[in-house]
């Protein structure tokens, strides 16, 4: 991941190109560049001061000249030009843009709160004492975001900006010309800048207290932070006179800062800016002997290496806009989120999906829609599965039943043909026995006893076996004296369902149970037969 920081303070615009490579932050290029108009809203209307500096292709005043031979200047170049020209030189495409706020135009506010205040009633207890610092209206509506530094659990840093941003409205000019993908990620205050930057030290956080002096040409300021978390900023220090009295005005600010945190000396000083040599360091060394006085920019956690012999000599004037890339390349520090000054307006043109609230609750019920119809496409495909396996196992019992009854069909057209042979059989054997009325009378006696099942019968010439079964033992002896001279074989109970059932064999001759009569009324003895047709009797 990339990010490039842009530190404007007047018509110096500063950039710093960084990566974050594993636990490092490599810096890969360092620019600055002179810019025609100020970016500084105070100074905006003013013109650069030295036209020397400035790019300013007409030192000597002879552009009037030019204007009455009537020749045009083409190589006067606007801001946005400049940073169009820049901004080009990097992959604005996969990198985060970070810019500070203009200089000396962010008041930090002590906030306490004792009344353990939270949510809603906090952000507006802060609004309002913003607006009283500012002296503006108490207008929640118009301020309804607050911008603040969680020191420690009741203590507060409230930031108060009310000024516009030049410096993005210039490259807002220039997203069109360069990238549409083009997106500003965090606006910070310089102070919060160095914060991030301090935070990359490899010192032990626990009970330290550190201070960053940041020093230009006729600036300073100093930033008191308490385990890596800014708790104090002081006013921005204007110089009057350049060489050694600067240094004293530094100092006398130090311990005034000092007297009002109630502490004698930081653990740490970090220096950084245009100004800030080894004359500094010795200095504050001098002030402070006990003191670990170190550059901003020296630490393991920076990657120097893409860097030339004379960048790494410079990296010092570029804290801020390194500080500004850390920022949005380290988001591990909870007490700065609320710092970041960017638009809400710009977050949402920024925005890849550009959504109100009502086309995010159109996507959650779409979502769940498609859940609901994936639900139920998954429910009826499991039903058709299982009409299909009922239908498949139906058919197979109508194929079954289909050949059971072609199989019975044909079994009764068998059982005709027998029966009609069996006819044909007992019409012409005329003196023997005739077993088919036998069985009809046998048949006709069970149902008259009712309750007893043959199972089984053996007939031959003169003997008839019968196998059967009853619920009523009673019901053996009436069978057996209904069938004539039979007798009673055999007979055993079995338990059944846990009911009894009797089990008997029966012995008999069949011409017991019937007698062949002829149509002439002689019986089967008689030698003369006038007729085959036998009627069968009962006794």
């Amino acid at each position: 991941m990339e990010a490039i920081g842009l530190y404007a303070n007047g018509n110096i615009l500063k950039l710093a190109h960084v990566k974050k490579n594993k636990n490092q932050l490599a810096i890969l290029a360092l620019e600055s560049v002179v810019l025609p108009e100020y970016l500084d809203t105070r100074d905006r209307d003013k013109g650069p001061e030295n036209t020397l500096t400035c790019n300013n292709d007409d030192p000597f005043g002879l552009g009037s000249e030019r204007e009455k031979e009537g020749f045009e200047d083409q190589d006067a170049k606007n801001n946005v030009e400049y940073i169009i020209d820049l901004l080009k030189k990097y992959p604005v495409k996969r990198t985060e843009i970070g810019i500070n706020l203009p200089e000396s135009s962010v008041h930090f506010i002590p906030f306490n709160n004792s009344s353990a205040l939270k949510g809603k009633k906090l952000r507006q207890k802060m609004i309002r004492e913003s607006s009283q610092y500012e002296g503006q209206d108490d207008d929640l509506a118009l301020r309804a975001e607050v911008r603040y530094v969680k020191v420690d659990e009741n203590n507060y840093l409230i930031q108060s900006f009310a000024e516009n941003i030049p410096v993005l409205e210039t490259i807002i000019d220039a997203k069109p010309l360069i990238d549409n993908k083009l997106s500003v990620s965090l606006i910070a205050s310089s102070e919060i800048a160095l914060s991030h930057l301090e935070g990359l030290q490899d010192t032990p956080d626990t009970g330290r207290r550190s201070l960053i002096i940041y020093i230009t040409n006729k600036t300073a300021r100093l930033v008191f932070l308490d385990n890596r978390i800014m708790c104090n900023v002081s006013p921005v220090i204007n110089f009057d006179n350049g060489g050694s009295s600067n240094l004293e005005t530094i100092y006398a600010k130090i311990l005034l800062m000092l007297d009002e945190l109630g502490i004698t000396a930081p653990d740490s000083i970090y220096i950084a800016g245009e100004n800030a040599d080894d004359q500094t360091g010795e200095f504050l060394l001098g002030k402070f002997p006990d003191v670990n006085c170190r550059f901003l920019t020296d630490t393991a956690a920076l990657d120097l290496t893409f860097l030339d012999g004379d960048q790494v000599n410079d990296i010092s004037s570029f804290a801020i806009s390194i500080g500004l890339a850390a920022g949005m390349l380290n988001k591990t520090e909870n007490a700065y989120e609320n710092t970041n000054f960017l638009p809400k307006e710009l977050k949402k043109e920024q925005r890849t999906l550009r959504l109100a609230w009502h086309g995010y609750a159109a996507m959650i019920s779409l979502f769940l829609a498609g859940l609901f119809f994936t639900y139920q496409g998954i429910n009826f495909t499991n039903r058709i599965n299982e009409a299909e396996f009922a239908l498949m196992l139906t058919e197979e019992s109508l194929k079954t039943e289909r050949e059971i009854s072609d199989r019975l069909i044909e079994m009764e057209s068998i059982t005709a043909v027998y029966r009609q042979n069996i006819s044909l059989v007992d019409s012409l054997w005329r003196p023997g026995p005739v077993y088919s009325g036998s069985l009809f009378y046998l048949s006709n006696a069970s149902n008259r006893v009712n309750s007893l099942w043959i199972n089984r019968i053996i007939m031959r010439k003169n003997f008839i076996h019968i196998f059967g079964s009853t619920i009523y033992r009673s019901r053996v002896h009436r069978f057996a004296d209904a069938a004539g001279t039979a007798v009673i074989k055999n007979m055993e109970s079995e338990d059944v369902r846990k009911s009894k059932i009797y089990n008997f064999e029966l012995m008999g001759n069949p011409q017991d149970f019937m007698e062949p009569i002829y149509l002439d009324g002689s019986v089967a003895g008689d030698t003369e037969l006038k007729n085959t047709l036998v009627f069968k009797r009962e006794k």
